[in-house]
């Protein structure tokens, strides 16, 4: 007679040869667009080329990457790795932590479903151009604008919508873990002299 726990093992033996998926570790995209205006309510915004030149190389590469800005979490689901200030806008790299909302979101951005980015900051130096006949009810014709010249950046957030609807996760990483070998094969000869002593 076959003990229960020897039944268990066969089951665990024959799941653990699928490949199994481990956790999601990386995030990539852009936090925001330059030379792009955005209606952020009250008036129209943008960001000019090297706008966070200063900010992320003296103090934004350990800058958290949060969940809607933190409103609901205020603990951070990631760490900013790498920042490049291209011409389209400023990118980032994000290392994702363990916590079950980082791997959430993580698992949302890959899918679609939280593909956006946004950023919080803190403003520098900006141009103001304000509308002789302010009226956004109007329209964004009749609304003020303001060019962000510098500005220091505090955080990153996953959304799902943006201010800028170019502002957009380009790449989510995760890490796959296969069994080795040399278990499965163990696993295999316990079974099989197991298997040589049943009945029938």
């Amino acid at each position: 007679m076959i003990a229960a726990t020897t039944e268990r093992s066969v089951f665990e033996f024959r799941h653990d040869a699928v490949e199994s998926v481990g956790r999601f570790t990386r995030l990539e995209g852009r936090a925001v667009p330059y030379n792009t205006w955005a209606n952020v309510g009250p008036y129209l915004e943008q960001f000019k080329p090297g706008a966070f030149a200063k900010s992320i190389r003296e103090t934004a590469a350990a800058l958290p990457l949060m969940l809607f800005h933190g409103r609901d979490d205020l603990w951070p689901i990631g760490l900013a790795t790498r920042w490049q200030s291209k011409d389209d806008g400023l990118y980032g790299s994000w290392q994702l932590n363990d916590s079950p909302n980082a791997q959430r979101a993580a698992a949302m951005a890959k899918s679609g479903e939280l593909g956006f980015l946004s950023i919080g900051f803190v403003d520098v130096r900006s141009v103001p151009e304000l509308a002789g006949d302010y009226n956004p009810d109007l329209g964004e014709d009749h609304m003020d604008r303001i060019t962000r010249i510098e500005a220091r950046l505090v955080e990153t957030s996953i959304v799902p919508t943006p201010a800028y609807a170019d502002a957009q996760v380009t790449l989510v990483r995760d890490y796959r873990r296969k069994v080795a070998q040399s278990r499965l094969h163990a696993y295999r000869q316990v079974w099989q002299a197991e298997r040589a002593n049943l009945p029938g």
